[in-house]
């Protein structure tokens, strides 16, 4: 399959899954929110982490929130990324929810005084995706941004999907790194 088709695929199905997520009821929405974030918190892996890196849910995603607020509360250390030029990623330790200002996109991101989080602390991360498959292969927005930060990563990667937003199959390039960890309302798969 050649590069073009790969990324048109990836098109085509991002409209198919925007479409499934518009056909969820408000009620469904926040029913697979709340699973979703209780399945997150009962994980062995996020249990035994020091550290743990979460992104900042946007209004269309998994509201993280409450998961953010729960590792806060257990007194793990909390990194949320930033996006910086060259489409990369850095992750930003904050304390509450007070660290956080709205940067690029509208994107709720960390403030400069927060101290960096180096890839090699952290112990276990909760990533986004627009759909992802049984086998961990995950379908992001398209910029890269955590296939570039998880390209070496050796914590546990954690993909949050809703069920319904899940696929058979999601195709994948030379560039797409696999997640660990696959956690949807009724399920955890590890891959």
């Amino acid at each position: 399959v050649n590069i073009m088709s790969i990324s048109e695929e990836k098109k085509r199905i991002r409209s198919i899954v925007h479409q499934r997520k518009a056909a969820m009821t408000s009620e469904e929405i926040i029913d697979s929110d709340i699973k979703i974030q209780e399945n997150i918190i009962k994980l062995e892996e996020i249990r035994s982490a020091g550290t743990v890196f979460c992104f900042v849910s946007m209004k269309d995603e998994i509201d993280t929130r409450p998961i953010i607020k729960k590792l806060l509360e257990q007194g793990k250390k909390v990194g949320v990324p930033r996006c910086i030029e060259g489409n990369n990623l850095r992750v930003y330790n904050i304390r509450s929810f007070d660290d956080l200002k709205k940067g690029f996109f509208g994107i709720e991101e960390p403030i400069e005084s927060c101290d960096i989080i180096l890839p090699q602390e952290i112990d276990a991360a909760v990533i986004p995706c627009t759909s992802c498959d049984r086998k961990g292969n995950r379908l992001g927005k398209g910029g890269g941004y955590y296939d570039r930060y998880l390209a070496d990563a050796r914590f546990s990667k954690i993909v949050i999907c809703r069920e319904k937003l899940m696929l058979d199959e999601v195709v994948t390039d030379k560039f797409d790194v696999a997640m660990d960890i696959v956690v949807t309302e009724s399920e955890t798969i590890r891959i």
